[in-house]
């Protein structure tokens, strides 16, 4: 994709939605445009007179001041003059403090939306998706990239536009006072930055590309010394993790040090340039010109070098903010495809806008499953194929088999979180598939082998998702009895508002599976999921926590496990056994 192509999707996706606040920046930008003009005129008078006491152009400009104040002579005139300058300076400076504010505030309101989007669309992609997905990218995405790119590219582009309309205005001042010496600079200037432009532009980015690549990395690294810490102890592999993370943050620091010695190295030179070449127009004019007048000519000269002063930065920023943006348009491209919804997002967005079509799912009779087959890879066989059973509203059912026999992918199935390649899973008559799969989920808690619990408290993780002015407090112990976790709670210090630390770590991983279920009961659902949740609990514990739910659910809930243990399967109404994603 080209940096054209780019800069549209970014448009497109992303600044479209903000023309109101781009209006004002550019309006803010003629504004200050406008006083810079005023501001360089008026050193030509004030100049002239200071220079020379006794000339046409005073007495014309003392004249018209006359008009409206009663002056004695040009001294006078001079602190007038010199006190509007000064306003005007004032004035523009507090107006580009203005506009500076307001293109800050710009830039944090888009880093905001940007990644309100991503996370939104994180929630909005096809189960698979996710799963095939690399999370780094995403952390990455999020923690680093958004903020870079919102600085180094968002930010940049409306900075030029800003500048580039100052710029305008200043320039047209420019040309009135002297255009031979505004085009000899503008040419010399224009030449110089191309060639850096022509010269940098691809090493930019291929700067862009290291930086986006080192950013995942050390996201990954992170990760890996964070949830793989114990078996990096044990195995004593701490300098290789080591030597990898510093590898790849030097090479993010590197990408970082020539993007800035790109950006930066022009100015130097540039200003010098325009130095020497500003003396040199002066020695030469004054030399080789006769009838020149020399008041007005420094006058202008004055006005030129006041003027210049302000358009060169602005060209030094422009280039800063294109090199910026040359060298992040690989995260930028990254941070656009990442807050894109996937196609389950485009499905539910379409259903969102016709809720009221949506039948509602109820479990009145049974759950069919007709003639499923699923594999994730069209290359390979199915892992499911062909199957058909059905489950009966308040049965207690079981899918039992060995590792890998598909278990868990028909539990997925079963669930809503995909959709079986051929076949048809139906909720009494209704056909589940992704367009009505939340108002399924909806009917469902879910008790998985592996819990996720957040970094808070043992009544935040219960009542998961739930501020906690909307916590029951009495459901949370109830359920805590009914997972058979109560009596190991009441016995923590601070008892429910215990912090089990990042994933449980200050919990056993009985405990862990057992505030899982607590959390799966305080939601008090008629569909209870139990993808090997008791597989880490001893079979004292197992049995108890089954006869809770035995005596729990008094024909009032339907229990659907998948298990790779014997002893369980008697509290079991009915049980399929699985081997190879047939039914044996």
């Amino acid at each position: 994709m080209n940096r054209l192509e780019i800069i549209k999707r970014v448009y497109r996706e992303v600044l479209k939605n903000h023309l109101l606040s781009i209006f004002f920046i550019i309006f803010l930008s003629v504004i200050c445009g406008f006083l810079e003009i005023f501001s360089i005129g008026m050193l030509i008078p004030i100049v002239s007179i200071t220079l020379e006491t006794d000339n046409v152009l005073n007495e014309t400009l003392l004249a018209y001041v006359n008009l409206f104040f009663n002056l004695k002579d040009e001294s006078q005139l001079i602190i007038i003059l010199v006190s509007v300058f000064s306003l005007l300076v004032i004035f523009s400076a507090i107006m580009r403090v203005i506009l500076l504010v307001k293109q800050s505030r710009f830039s944090v309101m888009i880093i905001n939306k940007v990644n309100e989007k991503i996370y939104k669309s994180m929630f909005m992609r096809n189960y698979l998706d996710h799963v095939k997905s690399d999370s780094s990218e995403v952390i990455s995405a999020i923690s680093v990239k958004v903020n870079q790119v919102s600085y180094t590219v968002i930010v940049p582009m409306i900075n030029i536009m800003s500048q580039t309309i100052i710029a305008i205005f200043i320039a047209g001042a420019l040309i009135y006072i002297n255009i031979k010496l505004f085009l000899l600079v503008f040419m010399i200037l224009s030449f110089i930055y191309y060639f850096f432009i022509r010269a940098v532009s691809k090493r930019l980015n291929k700067i862009g590309e290291e930086y986006s690549r080192a950013n995942n990395q050390i996201v990954s690294h992170v990760k890996d010394a964070v949830f793989g810490f114990r078996e990096i102890l044990i195995l004593k592999k701490q300098n290789y993790f080591r030597e990898n993370f510093v590898l790849s943050d030097w090479n993010l620091r590197n990408a970082q040090h020539w993007a800035n010695v790109f950006q930066s190295s022009p100015r130097v030179l540039i200003e010098s340039i325009v130095i020497c070449m500003l003396i040199f127009f002066i020695i030469l004019t004054i030399n080789l010109t006769q009838d020149l007048n020399k008041f007005l000519f420094f006058s202008e000269i004055a006005a030129l070098i006041f003027g210049a002063q302000k358009l060169i930065p602005i060209f030094n920023r422009e280039y800063q903010d294109w090199a910026n943006i040359e060298a992040n348009l690989v995260p930028m491209i990254d941070v656009l495809d990442m807050q894109k919804s996937s196609t389950l997002g485009n499905v539910l967005t379409e259903v969102e806008k016709d809720e009221d079509n949506l039948q509602e799912i109820k479990l009145d009779n049974k759950i069919l499953f007709d003639s499923i087959c699923f594999n994730y890879d069209d290359k390979h066989e199915s892992l499911i194929e062909n199957l058909s059973f059905e489950i009966k509203k308040n049965e207690w059912f079981c899918i039992f088999g060995p590792t890998g026999c598909g278990k868990s992918t028909l539990m997925d199935i079963i669930v809503g979180l995909i959709e079986p390649n051929s076949g048809k899973v139906k909720i009494d008559n209704i056909v589940l598939n992704n367009g009505n799969s939340e108002l399924w989920h909806s009917k469902i808690a879910y008790v998985s082998q592996k819990i996720y619990l957040l970094n808070g408290t043992i009544i935040e993780n219960i009542a998961f998702g739930s501020s906690l002015k909307e916590i029951d407090t009495e459901k949370v112990k109830e359920s805590l009895l009914q997972a058979n976790l109560l009596q190991d709670v009441e016995n923590f210090k601070d008892g429910i508002n215990t912090i089990v630390g990042e994933d449980g770590a200050t919990l056993s991983g009985g405990q862990i599976q057992r505030l899982g279920l607590a959390r799966a009961l305080y939601l008090d659902r008629e569909v209870l999921i139990l993808d090997e949740a008791t597989s880490s609990l001893d079979n004292k514990t197992e049995e108890i926590i089954l006869t809770n739910l035995k005596n729990l659910s008094k024909n009032n809930k339907t229990i659907i496990a998948i298990t790779h243990k014997k002893n369980t399967l008697e509290f079991y109404d009915r049980v399929l056994y699985l081997q190879d994603g047939v039914v044996k």
